[in-house]
């Protein structure tokens, strides 16, 4: 019952993005036009500050991946449907759990469209170590969807939702962009020296820390 009830959940999601569409418009629109900003204000990048690059990809990334959860947390709350989920007759983890793989989905969508972008804006080609370049992005996108879920969620109740978010999100994943940061730099340009380094359990360690204390907190969350 658990399990069909967060596909289900998940189906939703996404069913509902399909017919609309709406938020992957808006947000691969606002990644394209940060990418295309960034080649028009440093149109030598590639040959003065390449090692810069890896910086500047995670944080368009990280900017365009918020811009996705506060869309999608609009969504549940328009009309109040976001409530209709809490009539699931499920733990109302699986609605964290839902929510947050959606969450994920959806970002590297966008993340899918705007590398060739960011790339050919600024004249790189994919990273020497493909490889850890992939595994680092796709964990930094499940521990910052995961943290990012569970923060819209804890301010939901709060008038200054738009504002609070932001403040928690971006402070608490500054290790979570270091990391993915240090990697990306490594696989780009030095054949994916930092495999052995601390680095990707910081990684990890944001996606457990963040998949298992909404298990534990969900609950009470929802009902404030």
């Amino acid at each position: 019952m658990t399990l069909r009830a967060l596909l289900l959940m998940i189906q939703k999601d996404l069913a509902v993005e399909w017919r609309t569409k709406s938020l992957l418009i808006s947000t691969i629109t606002f990644a394209a036009l940060l990418v295309l900003l960034l080649g028009f204000s440093l149109p030598d990048l590639s040959l003065s500050a390449g090692k810069d690059v890896p910086g500047l990809f995670w944080l368009i990334a990280l900017i365009a991946g918020y811009i996705s959860l506060n869309r999608q947390d609009d969504k549940e709350r328009y009309d109040g449907a976001v409530y209709g989920n809490l009539l699931i007759p499920v733990d109302r983890s699986v609605i964290f759990y839902a929510r947050w793989i959606a969450n994920a989905l959806f970002m590297l969508a966008v993340l899918i469209v705007m590398i060739p972008l960011f790339l050919l804006i600024v004249h790189q080609s994919l990273p020497a170590a493909l490889f850890p370049f992939l595994m680092a992005t796709l964990l930094a996108v499940l521990g910052f969807t995961a943290m990012g879920t569970f923060l819209t969620t804890l301010a939901s109740a709060s008038n200054l939702r738009e504002i609070v978010v932001p403040i928690l999100l971006f402070p608490m994943a500054i290790p979570l962009f270091l990391a993915a940061l240090t990697i990306t730099r490594d696989a780009w340009f030095q054949q994916g020296l930092s495999l052995t380094t601390a680095w990707w359990a910081v990684l990890v360690g944001y996606l457990v820390l963040f998949l298992v204390l909404p298990g534990l907190l969900f609950e009470i969350i929802v009902e404030v």
